[in-house]
C-alpha cells in the first residue's frame, strides 16, 4: 500500500496555480490511501484534485471542522473498498479526525486522519488532549491501523510521544529517522520564524504493519517560479506492508 498524508492549504496562495502541481503530485506518485488536511469545502478541492488523476479512481470522505470554521476541513482518498466512515470531534474545539474501514487484498484496517491545532506554538496544551481523544477512539480496534495527519508539532514533543505508546512512525521505520522537515515548503518560504520543522507523519500499528520506503514530496518549486510549490507543506509518502 502506498500512503501520503498532504496538507493542501486550503483555497489560499495561488490555488488556481497550485492545482496542476497538486494533481500531478497524486499522479506521479499514485498513493492508495491519502490524508488530506486544510481542504477547502465550498470548491470540494479533494475531489476536483483526485477527478483528474489518471487510474484507478477514489472514494473521497469529507468532514468539515467543527462550528464556524466549516468551510475547511480534512480529507480521506481511498483507491481500496471502503465502509464504516466516523467522525470525531476533538476537544477545545474546532478541529476533528476521521477514520475509515479499508479492505485491501482480504485483510481489514483502518485509516485515521487528523489535523491537530497549531496553536499555542510553545506547548501542547491543546495538542496533547486531542491526540489522546485520537488514542481513546481508536483504543477498541483491534485491527491495523494508519494514522495520517498535520500534528503541527515535532517528533520530540509530548503529543508524538503520546502517539508512540500506540504506534511508529512509517518514515522513521523505513529511513531511520524522521524527515529533516515538512514545513515549509517553497510557497511559505520566509514567512514564519520557526524555522524549518518536521510537523506532518504517517503512524502504523507495529505489531500489524511494516514501511518499506519513505519519501518527501512536494519539495520543488515549479520550474517557472521558485516560490510556487503545490502546497505550503511537504508531502509524506511511504509504502507499507501487512505483517
Amino acid at each position: 500500500m502506498r500512503i501520503l498524508t498532504f496538507n493542501l492549504r486550503h483555497n489560499n496562495d495561488h490555488w488556481e496555480q497550485r492545482k496542476p502541481l497538486c494533481i500531478n503530485l497524486i499522479e506521479q506518485h499514485q498513493p492508495d490511501l491519502i490524508g488530506f488536511q486544510e481542504v477547502w469545502m465550498p470548491i470540494r478541492q479533494a475531489h476536483i484534485i483526485l477527478e483528474h488523476v489518471i487510474g484507478t479512481p477514489y472514494r473521497v470522505h469529507t468532514s468539515p471542522k467543527q462550528g464556524q470554521h466549516g468551510m475547511e476541513g480534512i480529507a480521506i482518498a481511498s483507491r481500496y473498498p471502503t465502509s464504516k466512515f466516523e467522525k470525531l470531534n476533538l476537544p477545545g474545539g474546532e478541529r476533528v479526525a476521521q477514520r475509515i474501514q479499508v479492505t485491501v487484498d482480504g485483510h481489514v484496517l483502518w485509516f485515521v486522519n487528523t489535523h491537530l491545532h497549531h496553536r499555542p506554538i510553545n506547548n501542547e496544551s491543546e495538542r496533547h488532549p486531542q491526540m489522546q481523544a485520537i488514542l481513546d477512539w481508536l483504543n477498541p480496534i483491534t485491527e491495523p491501523i494508519i494514522l495520517t495527519g498535520d500534528m503541527n508539532t515535532i517528533p520530540t514533543r509530548s503529543t508524538i510521544q503520546l502517539a508512540n505508546t500506540r504506534f511508529i512512525s512509517a518514515y522513521a521505520q523505513a529511513r531511520g529517522a524522521e524527515p529533516d522537515y515538512t514545513f515549509p515548503a517553497p510557497l511559505a518560504a520566509g514567512r514564519y520564524d520557526i524555522g524549518h520543522v518536521m510537523i506532518d507523519y504517517i503512524f502504523i500499528t507495529p505489531n500489524d504493519l511494516m514501511a518499506t520506503s519513505g519519501q518527501v514530496v512536494g519539495d520543488k518549486a515549479h520550474g517557472e517560479n521558485p516560490v510556487l510549490s503545490a502546497s505550503d507543506h511537504l508531502g509524506v509518502l511511504v509504502d507499507v506492508t501487512f505483517l
